[in-house]
């Protein structure tokens, strides 16, 4: 079953359990009105806004707060069993218990899950050029966001065999990195390896030009959204940024200290991560 069916099946089974629990709260003593009776409410409440948050937004908090919830739970309706209050008697505590353990067990399998439990679908949501409001998956699977990746991954490399292959059946192509965005599909395939010297040896690690049509297909979408919140001294990869932009600033800011400090003392540090790249799983 994939996340989101494991995702709407636990909200039911939330929204089942309050159908069970709610005629049974009622039923609580007149004094724990405002104390014990809504106190589980409202943990039951809070368990079942937060695997809402998580269906929206896929961020993993959202379980773990819906699992502190669930305990908070269990340990309220204990309470209420060891008072022997007759709406949690054994019967019903022994089957509240048994519905809230399923709640854990289903909670526990989306917290331990791998790979695409972000899921981009749910991830957030962006307006498209009508004007639309759209999920980013949607946005990047757009036709016309896919021909401009397109365009800009066969930027100065339209002869290259692998551009021309692709080329040949360019609509199918497109629509394939559609499908695999929408359908959240796609797998990068086997990097290639080869070395440049410029000036001192370098590794390249280059994915096939299909794997770049859709790597660009995602980084227009999200490139503006994390773009607008970098400090404006992130020179990397940026448009209008890069190492002359840098330097300039650079070189300003040193003709400022050497002008307003000219007998003080300036240090800077040269950092790298030794073969950072070559040593993260891609």
């Amino acid at each position: 079953m994939t996340t989101q069916g494991k995702t709407d099946q636990l909200h039911q089974k939330i929204y089942d359990f309050l159908l069970y629990i709610y005629p049974l709260l009622s039923k609580y003593p007149k004094f724990e009105k405002f104390s014990l009776q809504t106190a589980t409410r409202n943990a039951i409440l809070e368990m079942l806004q937060e695997v809402i948050k998580w269906d929206k937004t896929a961020t993993k908090s959202h379980l773990y707060a819906a699992d502190t919830a669930l305990q908070q739970s269990k340990e309220l309706l204990r309470l209420a069993n060891d008072l022997k209050y007759s709406a949690m008697n054994a019967q019903h505590y022994g089957t509240s218990s048994r519905k809230l353990k399923e709640i854990g067990v289903m909670l526990g399998e989306l917290a331990a899950a791998k790979g695409r439990s972000f899921i981009l679908k749910r991830a957030g949501y962006t307006t498209n050029q009508s004007g639309e409001r759209v999920t980013l998956a949607e946005a990047m699977a757009d036709y016309a966001n896919v021909q401009k990746a397109y365009n800009k991954a066969r930027k100065c490399k339209r002869y290259r065999k692998d551009v021309l292959l692709f080329t040949k059946d360019k609509e199918g192509n497109l629509e394939k990195v559609r499908d695999d965005i929408l359908n959240l599909s796609y797998e990068p395939s086997e990097y290639h390896y080869f070395k440049v010297f410029e000036p001192k040896e370098w590794q390249i690690m280059a994915l096939p030009f299909y794997d770049r049509v859709v790597q660009h297909a995602i980084n227009n979408v999200l490139e503006p959204i994390f773009d607008k919140r970098f400090i404006s001294q992130s020179y990397a990869c940026g448009k209008g940024k890069g190492m002359h932009a840098a330097s300039d600033t650079l070189q300003g800011w040193l003709y400022d200290w050497q002008k307003f400090h000219p007998d003080e003392p300036l240090y800077a540090i040269k950092a790298d991560i030794h073969h950072y790249c070559k040593t993260r799983q891609h």
